[in-house]
């Protein structure tokens, strides 16, 4: 050893004098090992029972499940060790230091007045006084002596140990350095023993007679090898135990403690006793583990994990700290490296591959077919009508959501997980005001307000569909700060704007990896993006073929907000239009704009106020849902009610949020309309009055409403099938301006076409919007211009009355709208009309019916609607026998159905 003083330890920056300290004895050649350290009120903070005066003096069996065997000098090992628990006090195991223990000032005294080497370090404990000796070749064990009047205890080699500074007392007072010493120690004086040989106690079991104090822990830990060795398991150990304890310990040791000894020994396999050896006439007991193989070792550290599986069979880990859980999938990089880790803690070496190989294999099985199956949730989650927002910091804390308000809770119960790149969310602060948002970011209008904290609130909610906000808006318009400031109050994350995915599964595979999907300066959507933002706002999916693999498959699904921002008009398709919230932002002039280092101070201040508020407005929704019923459902009809139900917690009047959200729609479907197709559609109706044809027709009469260089242009469809299916995207955006697309069939066997028709609405109508299945069956038998008899039934229908015939592009999509029957008849005679009326009543009682009943689907009616059903096909065949002049038929019907007869 070096001719070195004993320090108090270092007062670095950020740095923890515990590991300073254990550091600078292993320097000296001294193994050290990390001990348990008492909580404020005096119990031990390990968890493992420890009472009285063994709090905070007892190996963590966690890192040195061997105790004093596992104490080391290895620099590396020790910094995991404290950083792990930088709490955890310094034990010294004595292999070449003999230390004296006072346990008083006056002791102090005398040993002073006896006579101290020069250079003898003293440390304060909480009662007494360390003196530290260097340890003579042939000197091990403890002993008690005599100075004057005092006792004290003498304790030497390596089967002992000793606590440093800085380390804390049960009592609460820190072990300090009372005279600095010297390395090399000096040699302990002669009076050290004096009384070694009448007053030596030995460490050794005390196999037979009592159990005096001093020797409890050994002798006891002697006969739990014994037992263990010869197959006894951890319950059989314990009960031996406690007997012995409470007949022959004087006194006896805490039960706690008598149960952690019989755990620790029962850790081991069960093996024959593999060595014993004697020092100093002092017998010692070394329980030695059957060779054990890597890949056990790496199991049995992962039993501290809890193992389970989500519903998609995906193995998982929720590794358990002081603090909380973290949840890992068996799988992945972070659980590897943490299996890693513990093994490096205990056995001071790394794995190797195949070990952890194998054993990832192992515990993937004990997590699918032994684990329970639980769902897994990222950033929000809900459980048992509550809603929980994860704040993904160190402390694992929570807020839980519910009618009532919400509160911070720590480990909530359900499974989050952090993917890489989370970041936390501060601790929420009640009171705030939502409108201190528009100090932060480019909100031109109240509309454009009411839609960014209607997309917050639809954000928060854990289940869709959810909706996409579009940011538009010139260059120097705010747009990235805004995507920004949204995503931090709801996802903060450490990459917040990203670039879009190249394909499909980059995209599935970024949404299950976070809450919020946000993209910066995006120039276009493509179709393929477009489709997969609205599989994933309302839960979508993507399958794949598992790697190296033949037939299985990996699926991934997600349910996601999303925020997009870009100069162009980036909604073109109508689905995607339809899912989303869209902003114009107008360009910032030189007199607003901020410097970003004052704008995200400021609003780092203010985040917990707006997080609180939007926290009280989530409250509220859950209050509000079950009594929240629109008159009208729009497109996304959920978020429609749920930031409906919020409305009062939030800074606007009721009602607010559905007149904005509408008139965006229609200022969408307006600007929709603006391109050549929609336009030269409008214009043939209007001139036209009404168009029924085929689509190659419809094309050839459209393109004398566009001129040359628009029909080349890539706007225009080349053909009746891309025509078809621009048709079927423009269609909710032409009803609103008043014009009805409908897809169906003329003719029947080999003279069936598929036909386009066009039509205006007749706005005096009081129709119900949506189409059920039996106005699509009505048109599609008006759409037939044969008036042959029908005579095939319900079952042998080819087309049946609940479906539709398949377009040109091949997918069901009949005739819509039952005010095409006031299209197709006109002039009509009494007898016609009066038939036309009761064809109307029986489809009004048939749709009331369906709307309402509980029994009936698309594919099954109850006796009821099977009624009405028939009721309705009776009358459509004697309208056809009217039309068809079949007077026999026709008086039949008028016989036995009279108008505003119910059928039985």
């Amino acid at each position: 050893m070096s001719n070195t003083m004993i320090p108090e330890p270092r007062r670095e920056v950020n740095s923890n004098p515990r590991l300073q300290a254990a550091l600078w004895w292993a320097s000296r050649g001294a193994p050290v090992l990390p001990l348990c350290w008492p909580t404020s009120d005096g119990r031990c903070a390990c968890g493992g029972g420890h009472q009285d005066h063994t709090v905070g003096k007892a190996p963590l069996a966690r890192f040195v499940p061997r105790g004093l065997h596992d104490a080391t000098t290895n620099p590396d090992v020790i910094q995991l060790w404290w950083k792990a628990c930088p709490q955890a006090n310094v034990g010294v195991r004595l292999d070449t230091m003999l230390v004296v223990d006072l346990d008083s000032e006056g002791a102090l005294e005398e040993a002073t007045r006896l006579g101290l080497p020069h250079g003898t370090p003293i440390i304060k404990t909480a009662r007494g006084y360390h003196l530290y000796f260097n340890r003579p070749p042939d000197v091990s064990g403890g002993w008690h002596i005599k100075i004057a009047s005092f006792t004290a205890e003498v304790k030497a080699g390596a089967g002992h140990y000793i606590i440093v500074h800085p380390s804390r007392h049960r009592s609460g007072a820190l072990y300090s350095v009372h005279k600095v010493g010297r390395f090399p120690l000096p040699d302990p004086p002669a009076w050290v023993f004096q009384r070694q040989e009448a007053e030596r106690t030995t460490t050794a079991p005390q196999l037979d007679g009592p159990i005096t104090e001093g020797v409890r822990n050994i002798t006891l830990t002697s006969i739990a090898g014994s037992l263990r060795r010869h197959g006894a398991d951890e319950a059989t150990i314990r009960a031996a135990l406690m007997a012995v304890n409470r007949e022959r310990c004087s006194p006896p040791l805490p039960d706690a403690e008598v149960a952690r000894i019989a755990a620790s020994v029962a850790r081991y396999p069960v093996a024959p006793r593999s060595a014993a050896r004697a020092r100093d006439g002092e017998e010692v007991l070394e329980i030695q583990a059957a060779r054990e193989s890597q890949a056990h070792a790496l199991l049995r550290l992962a039993s501290k994990a809890e193992l389970f599986r989500d519903n998609e069979r995906v193995a998982w880990a929720a590794v358990s700290s002081s603090d909380g859980k973290e949840v890992y999938r068996v799988r992945s990089r972070e659980f590897r490296a943490w299996l890693a880790q513990q093994f490096y803690q205990v056995f001071g070496r790394p794995p190797g591959e195949t070990a952890v190989r194998d054993a990832l294999e192992t515990i993937e099985a004990q997590a699918l077919f032994s684990g329970r199956e639980e769902k897994v949730y990222v950033r929000v989650a809900q459980c048992n009508g509550k809603i929980y927002i994860d704040l993904c910091d160190s402390s694992h804390a929570a807020v839980e959501i519910d009618e009532a308000g919400w509160r911070i809770v720590h480990n909530p119960p359900v499974m989050f997980y952090r993917p890489p790149g989370t970041r936390s969310l501060p601790i929420p602060q009640p009171g705030g005001d939502l409108r201190e948002l528009r100090r932060f970011v480019n909100l031109p209008d109240d509309e454009t307000f009411v839609l960014v904290v209607s997309w917050l609130i639809g954000a928060l909610r854990p289940r869709g569909p959810h909706p996409i906000l579009i940011v538009e808006g010139p260059a120097g318009s705010g747009k990235s700060t805004l995507c920004r400031v949204l995503r931090a109050l709801v996802d903060p994350n450490a990459a917040p704007l990203r670039q879009p995915p190249r394909d499909v599964r980059d995209m599935f595979v970024a949404a299950v990896n976070t809450w919020v999907v946000a993209w910066d300066n995006v120039s276009s959507i493509p179709h393929w993006l477009s489709d997969a933002m609205c599989s994933i706002a309302t839960e979508g999916g993507y399958v794949t073929r598992k790697l190296y693999t033949d037939s299985e498959e990996t699926l991934l699904t997600a349910q996601r907000p999303f925020i997009v921002n870009g100069i162009d008009e980036l909604a073109t398709r109508g689905d995607l239009r339809d899912r989303s919230l869209r902003v114009v932002l107008h360009r910032l002039e030189e007199t607003e704009t901020r410097d970003e280092e004052s704008l995200w101070a400021e609003f780092e201040e203010a985040r917990p106020r707006l997080l609180g508020a939007l926290l009280t407005a989530v409250s509220e929704a859950l209050r509000a849902w079950p009594t929240t019923h629109l008159a009208q459902s729009p497109r996304m009809a959920d978020f429609a009610r749920w930031v409906t139900a919020a409305e009062g917690a939030l800074p606007w009047e009721s009602g607010v949020f559905l007149r904005t959200y509408q008139g965006l729609r229609a200022a969408v479907a307006a600007e929709a309309l603006e391109d050549p197709l929609p336009q030269a559609l409008l214009a043939l109706v209007d001139s036209s009055g009404a168009f029924s044809g085929t689509a190659k027709d419809l094309l050839t009469e459209l393109a004398a409403y566009v001129d040359e260089t628009t029909a080349r242009s890539a706007a225009w469809p080349k053909s009746p099938r891309a025509l078809s299916g621009r048709l079927r995207r423009l269609a909710s955006d032409l009803r609103t301006a008043g014009i009805i697309v409908a897809f169906g069939a003329e003719g029947r066997g080999r003279a069936k076409r598929r036909v386009v028709r066009l039509f205006k609405v007749d706005e005096e109508s009081d129709e119900p919007e949506e189409n059920t299945p039996l106005q699509l069956s009505l048109a599609e038998e008006l759409s037939s211009s044969s008036l042959e008899p029908r005579t095939e039934t319900l079952e042998s229908s080819p087309e049946p009355p609940d479906g539709g015939a398949p377009d040109e592009g091949g997918s069901a999509e009949p005739f819509s709208e039952a005010c095409q029957t006031d299209a197709l008849l006109t002039d009509e005679e009494p007898v016609g009309l009066h038939l036309k009326q009761e064809l109307d009543a029986a489809r009004l009682d048939y749709d009331r019916h369906v709307a309402s009943c509980q029994e009936c689907s698309l594919y099954k009616r109850c006796e009821v609607g099977a009624a009405l059903r028939d009721r309705y096909y009776e009358t459509l065949d004697a309208y056809h026998s009217w039309r068809r002049g079949d007077a026999q038929n026709q008086d039949s019907w008028s016989t036995n159905l009279q108008p505003g007869q119910e059928p039985e």
